[in-house]
């Protein structure tokens, strides 16, 4: 207790200096004889500089693991007060080789472990959690991260730079560098390319998702030892100019396959199709292929299908979005993320796509591009894993009553989206043993205008999210009795959709259940 007490006093009231020494105490072995010297190691290092928090974040990094230091320390190439995804940051933790192989686990397992233990020892910034208390987002302390830039620079680790035009290309700047991360938006496209020479031949990870280009890089190939690549890749007469014909495709080259070692590649585009080569699927090292804006990809299949059985994709974890073909799903068994979009509808029913043998899969986004029409579909054959835990639907038409049939059919489904005319009808009347483990409830534009729901129906049910549904004009106060309710958002609805979300809030609050929460935005719709 008198050591505790000591180091308390060492701290001179330094806030960030408590909590750091109590994460160092917290992974310490729990004697006399050890918090001792940690406190006349604090001691030496307070007392010998006026920059208290300085010397105390040295002591902090000191004692880290030898595993922990790279991966505190890319935390100084992000800017001030950037919230990192901690999906990208796991990628590229990866990419960079920071991750240790341990027995069977896959590499972002143990990254997420790493990182998990940053967090324990309050050297990272918890910014954002998903409805299931996953991390979503993380950052750093100002005062860290200046730590980090410093620390980086001594140890030739890292150096930043404010701006591009300071950065030399010259055929020996870059024969050292394993890693490019730009975060200046003012970044022209037509400059990209000086940054693709040979004399970069030791790049690992290019991420340029702060610049626009006009088209797809042909200079990237040249590094032959790329793991982790960011693309975005924006049309010819949005915010550029440029005289080639303008196209709504994006066409990436055989070449690509050059790229053997890719194991993340995330393309950012505003055309509306990217059209991968057969060869694509020789490089074996792909663990993220992901697509974002309003772009989607197809695959050359007569290649796919010209291969034996064997699984092609072992190491592939993420794909989205691709249109389906089973050919392809077959071939990578390890997938979790899956998003997939096409023509799902067989005469009058929506037939969802056969992935029961996908036993790793858990969170699944399908998109179908078959039959605009107001028809209702049924539900065919459901061959989805049992173990899906998110589940999101867009355009599918589904009838209201089908999602009873849904519910029992996935029951460790914990995040349900539908948007966009994925389910239309006049009511939705759930029943018993639907969703038994559903926590997060969004609908974004659906056609409903009735929701008839007991609070045993949705028996776990933590937020409730409700969008640019102009039908709905009441929500059922038994969902104010779901004992495990935490939220409930209502945005661009009906005013008296936003006014029974305040009724049943208010309701809580009087009977002394006072966590349940509401927002709303602009709920002005007559």
């Amino acid at each position: 207790m008198e050591i505790g007490k000591q180091i308390a006093n060492k701290c001179q009231g330094l806030p960030l200096a408590i909590v750091l020494v109590a994460g160092i105490l917290t992974n310490e072995e729990k004697s006399q004889g050890r918090w001792k010297q940690v406190g006349e190691t604090l001691n030496s290092t307070l007392a010998a500089d006026p920059q208290l928090w300085m010397k105390t974040l040295e002591l902090s990094y000191n004692h880290l693991p030898g595993h922990l230091k790279p991966c505190l320390l890319y935390f100084g190439a992000f800017p001030e007060d950037y919230q990192i995804r901690v999906e990208k940051l796991i990628w590229l933790w990866v990419a960079e080789g920071f991750i240790t192989k341990t027995g069977e686990k896959r590499l972002e397992d143990v990254a997420k472990e790493y990182l998990m233990d940053l967090i324990g020892r309050s050297l990272l910034l918890v910014s954002k959690r998903g409805y299931d208390g996953e991390i979503k987002a993380c950052g750093i302390h100002d005062l860290l991260r200046e730590f980090c830039i410093k620390q980086g620079e001594e140890d030739f680790f890292l150096q930043r730079f404010l701006g591009y035009q300071r950065i030399s290309v010259s055929t020996t700047s870059g024969q050292n560098i394993r890693s490019l991360l730009f975060f200046n938006s003012g970044c022209a496209g037509s400059w990209y390319p000086r940054f693709l020479s040979p004399s970069f031949k030791l790049l690992k990870v290019l991420d340029t998702s702060f610049i626009q280009i006009l088209k797809y890089p042909i200079e990237v190939e040249q590094l032959v030892l790329l793991r982790y690549l960011t693309l975005d890749i924006i049309k010819e007469n949005q915010d550029c100019y440029c005289n080639e014909e303008r196209t709504e495709r994006l066409i990436l080259p055989p070449s690509i396959s050059n790229l053997c070692y890719l194991e993340t590649l995330i393309l950012r585009t505003s055309r509306n199709s990217v059209d991968l080569p057969c060869y694509v699927w020789t490089m074996e090292n792909m663990r993220h292929l992901c697509v974002s804006g309003n772009g989607k990809y197809r695959f050359c299949f007569p290649y796919l299908t010209s291969l034996d059985n064997r699984p092609l994709y072992d190491n592939l974890q993420t794909l989205s979005w691709a249109f389906y073909r089973k050919e392809f799903s077959v071939r990578a068994p390890n997938l979790k993320k899956l998003g997939l979009y096409g023509d799902m509808v067989d005469k009058k029913s929506l037939m969802f796509p056969d992935l029961h043998f996908l036993d790793h899969l858990q969170e699944l986004k399908l998109w179908n591009e078959g039959v605009f029409n107001q028809n209702a579909h049924v539900l065919g054959r459901i061959k989805l894993p049992l173990n899906l835990t998110k589940l999101t639907l867009k355009n599918t038409y589904l009838n209201w009553d089908e999602m009873s049939t849904l519910g029992k059919s996935l029951p460790n489904l914990e995040g349900l989206k539908l948007s966009y005319r994925a389910c239309i009808g006049k009511c939705w009347q759930t029943s018993d043993g639907e969703f038994p483990r559903l926590k997060f409830l969004k609908l974004k534009h659906v056609q409903v205008d009735q929701l008839e729901v007991s609070s045993n129906h949705f028996p776990v049910l933590q937020r409730l999210v409700l969008i640019q549904c102009n039908g709905l004009k009441k929500i059922p106060s038994e969902m104010g009795d779901i004992p495990t309710l935490q939220m409930i958002e209502v945005h661009w609805c009906h005013p008296s959709l936003a006014n029974f979300a305040k009724e049943i809030k208010e309701e809580q609050e009087s009977i002394g259940n006072n966590w349940l929460q509401m927002i709303e935005s602009n709920n002005n719709v007559l």
